[in-house]
């Protein structure tokens, strides 16, 4: 895979991407005539959770984009500041969209990613020509998904400091740090992908965030804190966007119930946003288990929306 260098917080880093186009599975640079897509990923894996929708034939049509986030996947490394906000990943992804010269996107964010994607298109609205924001977090953390963030963040602490420190670990820990995982995104819901991609994010896991202490801290602050310390959008933030936003809610999401999804739609309504919100089949990362109705659907509303003033829809 690819990497690029960018100018940032903290300094320079090096990002892992991948750009396909019609033509290239693995691209330098997106298609000029084209329509671009980027992916943001969540927490718990990384590029790899888009891995059916840069499958799928009617988006292979588009430039599609997706980044190893800061301390994810091949990307890995440690954060330069704590704590780490949703703000730092919305400049680190802002900062690659600069550094692989993207023109402006259409965006699918994926939790966290949706919250990114949605700051970025009130921050920076001429680089964004849609948002799709699927299973989005609520404005506050609610006290059960808090508590099982927690409860995970303990467990791989007691796993990997042991690790980190030249001990033996538990793998009994691990167990249940996978388990756990699994649980909140997938509802454990027996699927091919859905395992193939639980075993390469712990292979991440692994090589990223036990080689020290500070790695481990990274996990909590690029796993944990970052959810827990976020701020609510407000009204006169999100004023500034300029582009249709799509609300996808997976009804079986059982860290973020419909009110979420309908709570950012209300403040974006409040913010005269073209908003629509769809409720769809699956888990919280509905777009592994439920490809079709979490994105392609979503996209295709979001899409329509954009173009409907000249009759010209990519699909």
């Amino acid at each position: 895979m690819p990497f690029v260098e960018v100018d940032g917080c903290g300094g320079r880093w090096r990002f892992c991407y991948v750009i396909s186009t019609p033509t290239e599975v693995s691209a330098k640079h997106v298609d000029p005539s084209l329509p671009t897509i980027v992916f943001l990923h969540s927490l718990g894996s990384g590029k790899e959770t888009f891995e059916r929708q840069f499958d799928n034939p009617s988006l292979r049509q588009f430039n599609l984009v997706a980044f190893d986030l800061r301390s994810f996947g091949d990307t890995g490394g440690t954060v330069p500041k704590k704590p780490w906000l949703p703000a730092d990943v919305t400049e680190d992804v802002f900062n690659l969209i600069k550094a692989l010269k993207l023109p402006p996107c259409h965006f699918f964010g994926l939790a966290l990613g949706a919250y990114v994607a949605v700051d970025i298109a009130a921050k920076y609205p001429h680089n964004v020509l849609s948002v799709t924001a699927c299973s989005p977090l609520s404005a506050i953390e609610p006290a059960h998904v808090v508590e099982g963030r927690k409860q995970l963040s303990d467990y791989f602490v007691n796993f990997a400091l042991p690790k980190a420190l030249a001990g033996s670990p538990d793998e009994a820990y691990a167990d249940d740090v996978i388990l756990g995982a699994i649980q909140l995104l997938y509802n454990v819901i027996h699927m091919p992908i859905v395992h193939a991609i639980a075993r390469l994010s712990w292979d991440y896991v692994l090589r990223n965030y036990t080689e020290s202490v500070d790695h481990i801290d990274t996990a909590f602050e690029t796993n944990v804190r970052v959810f827990l310390e976020r701020q609510p959008f407000t009204k006169d933030h999100l004023k500034k966007i300029q582009c249709p936003v799509t609300i996808v809610h997976c009804a079986d999401d059982v860290a973020y119930d419909l009110g979420a999804a309908e709570e950012l739609k209300h403040v974006l309504d409040e913010a005269a946003v073209e908003v629509f919100l769809k409720e769809v089949p699956g888990p919280h990362f509905g777009c592994v288990t439920h490809p079709k109705a979490s994105v392609l659907l979503s996209l295709h509303a979001s899409f329509h929306s954009r173009y409907d003033q000249d009759k010209h829809c990519p699909f």
